[in-house]
């Protein structure tokens, strides 16, 4: 059977992944992290290649193996990436790995959530309990710190020497040599990812990481001030216990039936646990109309960065734009792939991607499309910038009742990567029935600049077709920019 001889493929790869982490000389915190969590993966995957009947039952029919076949198959592909990405540090010299040693920490993040992810999902069709997802991040917080430590401390013992060498190849690098010298301003003690961090209790972070909805006392939230106003209410950046947040709030005040909705939706969001999603704090249900408490990403909206810096050409070049494109996808792909069922946003714009102090991307407003709904049944949403057909799939516009699907959302972030491409926002100027006619019946699309990716743009025109059916999965953009980044930084090396 496939499923058996998928199996003890992944287990024969998961064996040159272990020998290959053994060997490495850094980032070795984050490479045993990779290891720890493929372990966690590997009873499952034994079982399986022991005997046909840990098949479980789901998978028994000409579909259902299909799919499970699928699921081992990206499990496979998956780790033959993280094999051949791992092998490839020790062929950096040590001095890009210092200088890039924030790109190689993204790969790692990549790869720890795609991981999760299919990890839950194959842990959930062998009714296998997983709980080690659920404390995974705080780890791997600690293993980045560690690793940044090792290597700037490997530095700072013997900087003149590398400087000197530095010296004689990069002349009129300007760049490469402020960086450095940036790094030798650094002391060799643990960099924080967040600084005020250490400010919460351990019985708080553990609380987030167990995924237990937090209730806020709003009294503890301080400095309020806002910073936009969405569809539904107002969004404010706020001081929770000395760590800046931001809040949102409903234009409706939320009655126990729109509340239970919310706070069940509030929870899963908090077992998506990925490095992608914008992380949600807690919750506030002691007043009338409810809190929702976010990290707070400090360039805004996706939207607001573009129109600020989206034909700037320095402040984001194209493996900039590729980056967060990506990190995009990753977070659509973790909503895709989660279990017991798929999520599907049904609200993707440039809006709903938040942007942090590192160029990073993540999506918000994941897992409330229910609270949504039944907010839009209380009140009309306030008016925003947003037209709201710019994102509408075909389908979707020709039958407004069909019910979204993946093949929606990926139409959806199709229109936001070509957003992320040109800068420019999406049919501006165009009335509601402009948009219709334009996609349904001319069945066009908004051109891309000449001088746009090939690949990129391929992949935005296939997101973009007609026929839902033909649109990638989100697994397959993730693979595609990441190819396209590998392009753009072969020189890394």
């Amino acid at each position: 059977m496939e499923v058996v001889k998928l199996a003890v493929d992944i287990l024969q790869i998961a064996k040159k992944i272990f020998d290959v982490v053994e060997e490495v000389q850094h980032f070795k915190n984050r490479s045993r992290r990779l290891k720890h969590r493929i372990e966690n993966l590997t009873p499952a995957i034994e079982k399986l290649a022991s005997s046909e009947q840990a098949v479980p039952e789901n998978a028994r029919t000409p579909d259902g193996l299909k799919l499970f076949s699928k699921s081992l198959g990206q499990v496979l592909q998956l780790l033959i990436k993280i094999r051949d990405f791992i092998k490839s540090l020790d062929k950096w010299t040590f001095i890009n790995k210092l200088l890039y040693k924030d790109r190689i920490g993204n790969q790692f993040d990549e790869y720890n959530d795609q991981l999760d992810c299919l990890a839950q999902a194959i842990h959930f069709s062998l009714a296998v309990e997983n709980r080690e997802i659920m404390y995974q991040f705080k780890n791997d917080k600690t293993d980045q710190d560690k690793d940044e430590s090792d290597l700037i401390g490997e530095f700072q013992k013997g900087k003149e020497q590398i400087l000197e060498q530095v010296a004689r190849i990069a002349q009129g690098q300007e760049e490469v040599m402020k960086e450095l010298h940036k790094i030798i301003a650094q002391r060799p003690a643990l960099p924080t990812v967040f600084p005020t961090r250490q400010l919460m209790t351990t019985s708080d972070e553990d609380q987030r990481i167990k995924a237990e909805l937090r209730e806020i006392d709003p009294e503890q939230l301080e400095s309020m001030s806002v910073m936009c106003t969405s569809r539904f209410g107002k969004i404010y950046k706020a001081t929770y216990k000395q760590e800046t947040v931001a809040v949102k709030s409903f234009s409706v005040s939320i009655d126990d039936s729109v509340k239970k909705v919310l706070l069940r939706e509030a929870k899963n969001l908090l077992y998506l646990n990925s490095s992608y999603i914008v992380r949600l704090w807690g919750v506030c249900t002691r007043t009338d109309r409810c809190l929702l408490v976010f990290e707070y990403m400090e360039k805004g909206n996706l939207r607001d960065v573009l129109d600020e810096h989206g034909r700037d050409w320095t402040e984001l070049p194209w493996a900039r734009r590729i980056q967060m494109a990506l990190d995009g996808a990753l977070g659509l792909y973790r909503m895709h792939n989660s279990e017991p069922r798929p999520l599907m946003h049904q609200d993707l714009a440039s809006d709903v991607f938040l942007v942090n102090a590192s160029w990073g991307v993540k999506l918000s407003d994941v897992g409330f499309a229910e609270t949504r709904t039944t907010i839009e049944k209380h009140s009309k949403p306030l008016r925003t910038n947003r037209t709201t057909l710019n994102y509408i799939s075909p389908e979707r516009l020709a039958n407004i009742n069909l019910r979204p699907t993946a093949h929606t959302d990926i139409y959806s972030y199709g229109i936001v990567m070509w957003e992320i491409a040109t800068g420019s926002r999406p049919y501006e100027g165009y009335t509601d029935q402009q948009i219709e006619d334009f996609v349904l019946e001319k069945k066009d699309k908004l051109a891309l600049p000449d001088d746009c990716l090939d690949g990129f743009k391929a992949l935005i025109d296939q997101c973009r077709s007609v026929d839902p059916l033909t649109r990638p999965t989100s697994g397959e953009i993730v693979a595609k920019l990441q190819e396209l980044r590998a392009s753009l930084e072969q020189t890394w090396c």
